[in-house]
Order: structure tokens, then sequence, then C-alpha cells
């Protein structure tokens, strides 16, 4: 099986040679460019599993890179990273400009390679899911889970609960749809997503809020965005529903759900358990 492939764009040759490192140690085979025009150009000859973008980079700033690969249809997760700044690194901001590209996670240089090198070995994880996600054209069953794997557990109880729950009413959206259930009873499990979703998200961000978490603000911004998206499909009109478009909400529901808890909410988890355990959290 060919190794995943990680598609890197800095405009420092050192910070580069670092990543690629990170990225090889992690599992990955490593691209990595220096221009956007480079970048650009592997983009148009394959579509890496996971991309590492610079915010500020010559010829064209990581805004407009991420807007180019939103019109590219690209939506692999993206790493951004800065050094100039939190207001570089707002996700939310950044979702809001280019809406379909899937941001997994923000970092600061210089690089904490630990931090990295995790965020890094979750998104491998996330393949899996892809692949599980995909069965669904092939008319077979998404996985079931009475208890949430070990990877993914934060922590938190209360958030692990939650995050078992989501994952038990995307199974029942999937459910209803692969058993051709009418539209008003896959609408009806979409409402409940919907209503459950933001149930949590307000309990998730109460909970980083409580723990002191800095990027409690930005994660919020995410959720707001991902939250929209869901509630937007769970009240299209009917008529604009066909089989098509169920099989991709349903790959996004998982994608989305288990790439966000296996990145951002697995680094608040980090956060919290060194915070609690008298280190000094990055």
């Amino acid at each position: 099986m060919a190794a995943p492939r990680l598609l890197v764009i800095d405009d420092d040759a050192i910070i580069c040679k670092i990543i690629a490192k990170i990225g090889e140690d992690a599992g990955f085979a490593v691209d990595t460019c220096l221009r956007s025009r480079d970048f650009q150009s592997k983009i148009r000859e394959y579509t890496p599993n996971v991309m590492i973008i610079d915010m500020v980079i010559p010829h064209m700033d990581g805004i407009e890179l991420l807007q180019w690969l939103d019109g590219e249809k690209c939506h692999a997760p993206v790493i951004l990273i800065s050094g100039y700044g939190d207001g570089y690194l707002d996700a939310g901001r950044t979702i809001g400009l280019a809406r379909g590209v899937n941001i997994a996670a923000t970092l600061k240089k210089p690089l904490d390679a630990s931090d990295l090198k995790a965020t890094l070995a979750n998104l491998l994880a996330i393949e899996f899911m892809e692949a599980q996600a995909y069965h669904h054209a092939e008319g077979k069953l998404l996985p079931s889970y009475n208890k949430l794997p070990g990877e993914m557990l934060t922590g938190s109880s209360e958030m692990d609960a939650d995050h078992l729950r989501l994952f038990q009413l995307i199974g029942d959206y999937h459910t209803a749809v692969a058993n051709g259930c009418n539209l008003e009873t896959v609408h009806e499990v979409l409402r409940e997503l919907d209503a459950y979703t933001k149930i949590h998200f307000h309990r998730e961000e109460a909970y980083m809020r409580d723990h002191g978490y800095p990027q409690a603000a930005n994660h919020a911004q995410v959720h707001r965005l991902l939250c929209g998206k869901v509630e937007k499909l769970a009240d299209a009109p009917r008529e604009n529903w066909n089989s098509a478009l169920e099989k991709e909400f349903m790959v996004f529901l998982w994608e989305w759900l288990y790439s966000h808890i296996m990145s951002m909410d697995k680094k608040y988890a980090r956060w919290v358990a060194k915070r609690a355990a008298g280190a000094s959290p990055p």
C-alpha cells in the first residue's frame, strides 16, 4: 500500500526540511514547495492526503491559495502554519473565505515537533474513516459504535459521551439512507443530529473556557461554521435532495466529525491534560 502523501508549502527551505523529516517519520511521502506556483503544479499532478500551508508566502498569500484550492475542489485536510500571530491562524475567518477547504489544524511557528507529529499521526487515522465512509457508495453499512475507539478519547467523559452520540446519530442517518427510507424520515434524523450538534458544541465551548484554553474562541468559530452547514442541509427543500447529495453529505459528516475530533478536539485535550499535570501547555 502506497504511503499517504503530504504536500508542504513554505518559503523557508529549512522549515520545509524540518517538516519533511517529521512527515516522513509519521509515515508520509513528502513533497515540499517554496513557491505557490510549484504548489499549484503539484496539486494538478495529484491530490495529497494532507497539506501544510504557510499563511505568508511570496506572490500568493495563504488565503488566496486556500481560495484557489477551493476552486480546484481540493478538499484534503489542511494544517495552517504561521509565525505572524493568531490573526493569520484564524480558522473561522479562513473557512468563511474558503468554505470548501478542510482546515484540520492550526500551528504557530516556531513549530513544536511533537505537536506536528501528533497532528499528522491523527490525520493518518482519518484515512481509515474516509474508506469507511465511501463504503456507503457500495451499499455497505458504516461502523456502528457502542463505544469510541481509544484513539478518539479526549479524557473528558462528558465530551466523549457527546462524541459517541454524534457518531450514533450519523449512523442513524446512514441507515435511513441505505434502507431507502422516505425523505421525511431522513430529514427527521438530520434535524436531531443538527440539534444535538448545537448542544454538544455549547458544552464543549464551555469546557474549553472553564479550563482557560487559549484557542477556545477560534475553536468556537469553526463550530459555528460547521454547524451552519449541517443546519443548512437539514433544512434544505426536499425537492433538492437526491441520492448523490445524500452520499456526499454522508461522507462529509463522517470525515468532518472524525477529523475534527482527531485534530482540534484532541489538541485541546492534550492542552488540558498538560495543565492538569502541572506542565506548561504550549
